[in-house]
């Protein structure tokens, strides 16, 4: 709700090669800041009222933050402050902790790290800290206080698929996962009165113990974040098995699903850039989970800026406004979802129904 009125967005992941050109020496601020500005307004422009950008690498080392990333990440926020487009932040990527051993969080196990290494986990709650009570420095208004920012996301990807581990798969349970959640998610309220806290997840959870829906159920979570890379319920792919899903739209918290074409059963060489085949499944996936009825907000992976285009080396899935078919799509979605889809001037912060 916002207001007194129905919120049911059109979302987009922002691209990831967004993040990394905020490092890049050539370019000057005012160049940054034009690829920022292109990112939301290009965006709005095309149906797209809420943004979820991965986060700057502003953390070199464990509580040793770079003030410059974070001032990208000002200038973004406020960005959208002007245009009328919200912002989802996650604090971090779980599973991608474990692909990166120079990385300041890096654990094998991923998800693993945070929620058994006293270290990890301390140094982790004082980097959502830094940034719940950071004060912009583009429009002096302190995150916490910010109505841009519709929710923070404890994490991405809280677990993959075991494989996806090379020394082998997350060693916690359940019960510990979802433990660390709730720690994790009321430590946030605990900061931060004013938004929503989620967490994000797809259906290799359901590897890791047959009660995987009590992590989702912890009372200090107000909504969930449901990838679907296969496009399940449109039979896209040869493993078409809904059960997870099914289940997963049984929780009594609103569900925001997903959408890409990036699982490994999709025959890629096929479809990754043949835009006028994804923008039709765009369109069918979307009615699907909008027929049923399931779906608080819908986020595509992904969006992109066109100033950005000399930096992304693969932009198979990473949509700009030049893309005429893709932006089309987000278009039609949008015109669905009407004035559901709608954002007040100025924004307000967004809060869960009570129905």
């Amino acid at each position: 709700m916002v207001g007194g009125k129905s919120f049911q967005f059109v979302g987009a992941i922002a691209q990831n090669q967004w993040a990394k050109t905020w490092s890049n020496p050539a370019d000057d601020d005012l160049t940054k800041n034009a690829r920022a500005d292109d990112l939301i307004r290009s965006a709005r422009a095309n149906g797209i009222t809420v943004l979820q950008p991965e986060l700057p690498y502003f953390e070199s080392q464990l509580g040793v933050y770079q003030e410059r990333q974070l001032v990208k990440l000002d200038y973004l926020l406020d960005s959208a402050h002007r245009n009328g487009v919200y912002v989802i932040i996650p604090f971090i990527h779980a599973y991608g902790i474990s692909l990166w051993p120079d990385a300041p969080y890096y654990h094998p196990g991923g998800i693993e790290g945070l929620v058994k290494d006293s270290r990890l986990k301390e140094a982790f709650k004082k980097r959502m800290a830094a940034l719940i009570t950071r004060i912009n420095t583009v429009n002096g208004i302190r995150y916490s206080e910010d109505p841009t920012i519709l929710a923070w996301v404890v994490c991405e990807e809280i677990v993959s698929a075991p494989d996806n581990y090379v020394k082998g798969p997350p060693q916690v349970s359940i019960a510990e996962l979802g433990d660390w959640v709730e720690e994790m998610a009321s430590y946030v309220k605990r900061l931060d009165a004013n938004h929503l806290v989620a967490l994000n997840f797809h259906s290799a959870l359901g590897k890791f113990g047959d009660n995987w829906l009590d992590v989702l159920q912890v009372a200090s979570l107000d909504f969930v974040e449901l990838d679907d890379a296969e496009g399940r319920f449109i039979h896209l792919t040869r493993d078409g098995n809904v059960d997870f899903y099914v289940k997963a739209f049984t929780l009594k918290k609103p569900v925001v699903m997903g959408i890409s074409f990036t699982g490994g059963s999709v025959n890629q060489g096929e479809v990754s850039k043949d835009y006028v085949w994804q923008a039709e499944k765009l369109r069918e996936i979307f009615k699907v989970y909008y027929e049923m009825g399931v779906a608080a907000g819908f986020a595509i992976y992904s969006w992109g800026s066109d100033l950005d285009v000399a930096y992304s080396p693969d932009k198979s899935y990473t949509y700009t406004a030049s893309n005429e078919p893709i932006a089309q799509a987000f278009l039609d979605i949008a015109s669905t979802l009407g004035s559901r889809n709608s954002t007040t001037t100025p924004l307000q912060f967004v809060k869960v129904s009570s129905r």
